[in-house]
């Protein structure tokens, strides 16, 4: 199973560094699982295990597809990963600039990819849609740059899509961690509706949803004319079209209160409101009520508990090797806004 992973970036290097190293190290730690098993196995068993299973490339494989917007130092970036690079003036794979000592890129036959293009774009949803357009995955998603995937992420995704050939789209549970990486709320999904999504808001996260490629093939692209609630009318529009969906409810990714985040800023809320306001009368009216039952259903999940949670991220301070978290007691509500 080959998975896609768009990621939209503008000046946000820092972060970027922790993104991509959240998406290389899920090949990675696959390598490292399939080595332990070996190596118990080895001490059982007399004879020595000399090679990895050729399971391990052909069961998942990774590309990372990063869409710039003309950032500062995104070509310095690019040397220092190793990664494929190009702009408008030249094709995407056209050259993979050289590591630098400090790169932590797969060696040549490793079943992952980052490609970085670096141009202009008309907002990120715009970025988004032409990472998609290059992708040639199976299991397609987006990762913002101050979003990360949580260990063995896309091992747990790529076993469910297994498991449920009828399922087209997938959401997880995420954290929200502060700048610093510390863990500042648990976010239980539940699956969302499509009157909810319109007149009340997108109650899953974007860096905990994952689609098989068939709504792609069916025309599904985020719709550029927005500037921050694109995911939500995708799902929307998703949901309206019939796709059968799923909840994996365990925290598959981390999404980072940077204070930037655009979906926090008055505009992004004044276009969500806007939105909102072009649905039907009955559905604006019944918001109160969609509200209630939205409540009831995560409370049934036990979106509301307390959870004790322990996993590792990167940070800005270690964007090259994952800082283990715990919590004894997270709790849901999201940091300033009660709930």
């Amino acid at each position: 199973m080959k998975f896609s992973v768009a990621t939209p970036v503008f000046n946000g290097l820092p972060w970027l560094r922790c993104c991509v190293a959240s998406v290389r190290d899920q090949i990675e730690e696959k390598v490292e699982s399939e080595k332990r098993k070996e190596e118990k196995l080895d001490s059982q068993s007399p004879p020595a295990i000399s090679h990895l299973p050729s399971s391990i490339s052909s069961t998942l494989r990774v590309e990372h597809l990063i869409q710039d917007a003309g950032s500062d130092g995104i070509e310095d970036f690019a040397h220092e990963t190793g990664a494929e690079f190009g702009n408008r003036s030249s094709e995407i794979g056209d050259r993979r600039l050289p590591p630098t000592p400090n790169s932590h890129l797969p060696s040549p036959t490793s079943p992952y990819r980052l490609a970085i293009c670096s141009e202009p774009d008309r907002g990120m949803y715009d970025a988004i849609n032409r990472a998609w357009r290059r992708s040639t995955g199976d299991i397609i998603s987006y990762l913002n740059a101050d979003e990360q995937y949580l260990p063995e992420t896309l091992r747990k995704v790529a076993d469910f899509f297994a498991a449920h050939p009828e399922v087209e789209l997938v959401f997880g549970d995420a954290l929200l961690l502060n700048a610093q990486g510390k863990p500042l709320s648990y976010r239980r999904v539940v699956k969302p509706s499509r009157a909810h999504t319109r007149t009340v808001h997108l109650s899953t996260l974007s860096c905990a949803m994952f689609f098989r490629r068939t709504l792609l093939d069916r025309g599904f692209y985020l719709d550029d004319q927005w500037r921050a609630i694109g995911d939500a009318e995708w799902v929307w529009r998703v949901l309206g079209a019939g796709a059968r969906t799923a909840v994996i409810p365990e925290a598959l990714s981390a999404f980072t209160m940077t204070g930037t985040n655009l979906g926090a800023t008055p505009a992004s809320l004044k276009e969500a409101e806007a939105w909102r306001q072009g649905g039907s009368g009955l559905e604006r009216r019944a918001a109160p009520l969609l509200r209630v039952i939205h409540w009831a259903r995560k409370a049934a999940a036990g979106a509301y508990r307390k959870r004790a949670i322990d996993t590792a991220v990167f940070t800005c301070e270690s964007p090259h090797q994952r800082v283990r978290i715990t919590h004894e007691g997270l709790g849901s509500a999201w940091p300033g806004a009660g709930g």
